[in-house]
């Protein structure tokens, strides 16, 4: 399985290197299955998270909340 398989399936913006923050520790993505891998700052190890796991959120430019939805707008990656 892939990142693209990831996107399609859960419907979330997964890309190698997007930054996200877990229960509120920011962090990066490294690589794909049927989960994620995140590298959180600070940590040697990547953490093993289901992409759609609460207190998961995906970040886009600028800090931007991408995922879970704000209901603010155009949650497109801009």
């Amino acid at each position: 399985m892939t990142m693209k398989y990831v996107r399609d399936y859960y419907g979330v913006p997964v890309i190698r290197g997007r930054r996200v923050t877990y229960l509120g520790r920011p962090g990066r993505i490294t690589s794909a299955d049927y989960r994620i891998r995140v590298l959180l700052d600070g940590d040697k190890h990547p953490s093993i998270i289901h992409p759609t796991e609460d207190g998961l959120v995906y970040l886009g430019a600028f800090g931007k909340q991408l995922w879970p939805s704000t209901g603010e707008g155009n949650d497109g990656d801009d």
